[in-house]
């Protein structure tokens, strides 16, 4: 399956029920986008439906050429039946390109809690592949834990003309992404009793970062 059309159709095609151990009462995977105000989300959601569909590229997530984010709410994209992208207010603002040591935790922190609510490690998607030190960038996510990095060009209203090695890094992306959603099917014991536990850790996530943040906003008023 080395073709763009057998990949194309491959993720288009995949679903739940198809995995060794069937959905386990699932029917769809939620995947959700966090990054840094401006960084290209926006831009990396109208580049997957763009090599998904083939046919015309749409602004469909609204993205300009400016340096700041523009979702402010969840906002969902399906891609197939079975996929559907998640762009979520961006996280805090960050120069082009640079990284600072603060930054790079708040993205390690957000990694890690991620993959304690998830039971997946995120991978991450570095969306100016030919726009900086990509060498030097990917070894800063390495530091951070990654497991998994994706580099790609983002296909923008400016720049989208076709061509082969962009296209297949998406896609290549998605199967990899696929390959995670069929690990953890199979090693899903108790489906029930897993979202129950699940549902537990992120409402307890919640409940504390609300504490945190009342604890910062006395912090200030003194």
């Amino acid at each position: 399956m080395d073709t763009i059309n057998q990949l194309t159709e491959y993720i288009k095609n995949f679903s739940l029920s198809d995995c060794p151990t069937g959905n386990q009462g699932y029917d769809r995977v939620l995947l959700q986008l966090f990054g840094l105000l401006g960084h290209g989300k926006s831009s990396f959601i109208n580049t997957c439906k763009y090599v998904l569909e083939d046919g015309e590229y749409q602004n469909y997530a609204n993205s300009k050429k400016s340096e700041g984010g523009d979702t402010v709410a969840r906002v969902t994209f399906p891609l197939t039946e079975t996929l559907t992208l998640v762009d979520n207010h961006g996280c805090s603002t960050m120069s082009d390109y640079e990284t600072s040591g603060s930054e790079i935790q708040e993205i390690k922190q957000l990694l890690e809690t991620a993959r304690d609510l998830t039971e997946i490690f995120p991978i991450v998607v570095l969306t100016h592949k030919t726009g900086g030190n990509m060498r030097e960038i990917k070894e800063t996510f390495e530091d951070t834990g990654v497991e998994r990095d994706f580099s790609l060009d983002n296909f923008t209203p400016e720049d989208h003309i076709k061509t082969r090695k962009r296209h297949e890094d998406v896609l290549t992306f998605f199967c990899d992404v696929i390959k995670d959603i069929k690990f953890r099917l199979e090693r899903v014991v108790d489906p029930v009793q897993n979202r129950e536990k699940r549902k537990k850790k992120v409402i307890n996530f919640i409940y504390q970062s609300g504490l945190q943040k009342e604890k910062e906003e006395l912090k200030c008023r003194k």
